[in-house]
């Protein structure tokens, strides 16, 4: 499989400058609803998860050691997701990742303290809650210490990126290859919500969830 590269909002620069000791915790929220190839861990659909691996490549890369949390709102699927994501990290060889899934409801959930954080293709109610828009986006940045990196071709988060001090328009989304050396446009634009919250006295949890590989009984169809 070709390599697959993405642009991280938070940088390389953020990534080795992590203590050496603790390991870099990603979270990639909605995650099994993000665009891939075809990866099937059990029956069912391909599931889509090529951004996720792309963004694992950087993380692999760049820190001794990784967590990276699966997050979407149905638990089988985020399992799915997670294993799918495991089988993709051992073909790649990596021995410094380990992948967990942490299912539940974003907007209500009790979020863990990450150093990184992505969304890709936010849902649409959100953008309906008006004002209540910034906060649902901004809760998720506060709890990753180099903010949250958001996928969308909604216009309200350009809006928001004008008026916004610690929101960034970063242009359009990256680009990524499929399996099939197909290049792929990914719809909209990349943003980057800032923390503004003071994480220096907090560990980023690297234990919530289950680690992948599961086993389960049943597989939801998407």
């Amino acid at each position: 499989m070709p390599k697959l590269w993405i642009m991280l909002a938070f940088g390389l620069g953020f990534l080795t400058a992590a203590n050496a000791k603790d390991p870099w915790v990603h979270i990639e929220y909605g995650a099994a609803n993000v665009e891939s190839g075809s990866t099937v861990i059990g029956p069912g659909a391909p599931l889509r998860l090529e951004v996720a691996e792309a963004r694992l490549d950087k993380l692999a890369e760049s820190n001794q050691r990784v967590i990276f949390y699966v997050n979407d709102l149905n638990a089988e699927m985020t399992e799915r997701a997670g294993n799918a994501l495991l089988a993709y990290a051992t073909k790649q060889g990596y021995r410094n990742v380990e992948i967990r899934a942490l299912p539940g409801n974003f907007l209500t959930m009790d979020l863990p303290v990450t150093d990184s954080a992505a969304l890709n293709n936010p849902p649409g109610e959100i953008f309906d809650s008006g004002e209540h828009t910034l906060t649902v986006f901004q809760r998720l940045a506060d709890q990753s210490r180099n903010g949250l990196e958001i996928i969308s071709s909604v216009k309200t988060l350009a809006s928001i990126a004008a008026t916004v001090p610690n929101v960034k328009d970063l242009g359009e989304a990256p680009s990524y290859l499929r399996p099939d050396g197909t290049r792929v446009a990914k719809p909209g634009r990349l943003y980057r919500f800032e923390n503004k919250k003071d994480l220096s006295h907090s560990r980023s949890n690297s234990d919530l969830g289950k680690a992948c590989p599961i086993v389960f009984r049943k597989i939801i169809e998407p």
